[in-house]
């Protein structure tokens, strides 16, 4: 079996089967719509968006979806990555764990995200794996720069 390939960005799409990954960052939490004109922009913010805000927008059908960001090492890819997931599987995941006195904080275990099927049919499962050191240095990042437009990890 061949190594999955980077997809050429510093965020995290998830291949199919295991995605091994070390969360190094907080994880923050917001809301996000996307425009379904040319470009199909995407917008955040921390808190849910106004009717009238989708509105000015020109986000048609008003859909918006809650998401978590964090800044991950992406074994696969043998980089660091933004991870921005939409998916409520694997956000309910982290937060199980993170809230279990066992596992706790995700930054001193790594986590595997495996993904099975595509298309409607797709889904998720999430397993930590034994607490450890982790050796890398992370990156200079500011999650912050999402609700703006920014990419968490380009230094602006």
């Amino acid at each position: 079996m061949e190594k999955p390939k980077s997809t050429g960005t510093n965020y995290t799409k998830f291949a199919e089967g295991e995605n091994p990954l070390r969360i190094v960052s907080e994880v923050i939490s917001g809301w996000e719509c996307w425009t379904h004109n040319e470009g199909h922009q995407v917008y955040r913010q921390e808190h849910q968006f106004k009717a009238i805000q989708l509105d000015d927008m020109g986000v048609e059908n008003r859909e918006q979806k809650q998401f978590y960001a964090c800044i991950v090492w992406n074994y696969n890819n043998d980089q660091f990555e933004c991870m921005v997931i939409k998916q409520a599987t694997i956000k309910q995941a982290i937060y199980s764990l993170d809230q279990n006195e066992k596992w706790g904080d995700p930054v001193n275990y790594d986590i595997v995200v495996t993904k099975t099927g595509s298309g409607m049919d797709t889904s998720y499962s999430v397993m930590p794996e034994p607490k450890s050191d982790f050796a890398k240095n992370s990156p200079e990042y500011n999650l912050e720069a999402l609700y703006t437009g920014g990419n968490p990890l380009e230094n602006e």
